[in-house]
């Protein structure tokens, strides 16, 4: 089972019946779901706190990721996980 941060962002709820049914375990009950839905983010940073990254460095990292992403992809059948290849 693979999940985008996106898909978590937009729908937690829905992502974590998957992954329990993924994992063949019963579901929580709503109220926990909910709660682990709204909780706060602890491990963020401000972009802020980095200078922008190189344009070369993000060549070189796109470039050895490629064949990864794509066969990540083709193993899943889902094109989401292609990102901008």
């Amino acid at each position: 089972m693979a999940i985008q941060l996106e898909e978590w962002a937009l729908n937690c709820t829905h992502i974590l019946s998957e992954i329990f049914k993924f994992l063949d375990v019963g579901d929580l009950p709503p109220d926990d779901i909910s709660k682990i839905c709204l909780e706060r983010n602890l491990n963020v940073q401000s972009m802020t706190d980095f200078k922008p990254m190189l344009n070369s460095t993000k060549q070189l990292l796109r470039d050895f990721h490629r064949p990864y992403v794509k066969e990540l992809a083709n193993l899943l059948q889902d094109d989401k996980f292609l990102w901008d290849y």
